[in-house]
């Protein structure tokens, strides 16, 4: 049995599709480093790509339970 161990996610700083924040991660409050690129949503939310995966997780185990 092999184990995986998870990458940590980054955003690619030289990625134009998206638009990089300087301000805290909206879904994730404890988030306190500033070394992590925060991504700004459509909708105005700062994002890490931990967060952002985390609540894309959470919606699709609400539409899978």
């Amino acid at each position: 049995m092999t184990t995986q161990q998870q990458e940590e996610k980054r955003y690619d700083p030289s990625d134009t599709t998206l638009k990089f924040v300087n301000r805290r991660d909206d879904l994730d409050p404890l988030d306190d480093d500033d070394n992590n690129l925060r991504a700004e949503m459509s909708c105005g939310h700062a994002v890490t790509p931990e967060s952002l995966t985390g609540w894309c997780r959470s919606l699709l185990d609400q539409v899978l339970n």
